[in-house]
């Protein structure tokens, strides 16, 4: 979800459950996105991390926890924060189920490119995520 003026955006509806970090953080600046499928009810938390700043919607203002989110809304900007950060990249963390970016346990961690494929593959046929 980066475009070519390193964008980022929100890949479905749902709600902002946390931002934060910093230059400090190992996270870098961050954004969680909570998302639920809608054909079997299960949540799953998208996480992007490094962000070159704090989450900020396209008109500048801070994302904050419990606001709704749409599909192709922006988010953020591709970064390099976070000490041990060597290169501006795209980190995301995909997990389901449960929010578990506050704790150490991540048994539900998912494998991003999986999820994507699924969710735009499989429940979107006709999407062709490869182009």
């Amino acid at each position: 979800m980066v475009n070519k003026v390193n964008l980022l955006y929100s890949p479905f509806d749902g709600i902002v459950t946390s931002v934060g970090g910093g230059l400090n953080d190992s996270r870098g600046f961050f954004i969680t996105m909570m998302y639920q499928d809608r054909d079997t009810g299960v949540e799953f938390y998208v996480r992007y991390l490094h962000m070159q700043g704090q989450a900020r919607k396209a008109d500048g203002t801070l994302w904050r926890p419990q606001d709704s989110i749409r599909a192709g809304e922006q988010v953020g900007f591709l970064g390099n924060t976070g000490p041990g950060s060597t290169g501006a990249h795209l980190h995301m963390d995909v997990h389901r189920g449960v929010n578990l970016f506050g704790g150490s346990n991540f048994s539900h961690s998912i494998d991003p490119r999986a999820f994507f494929e699924y969710r735009f593959v499989h429940h979107w046929p006709g999407l062709n995520i490869r182009q």
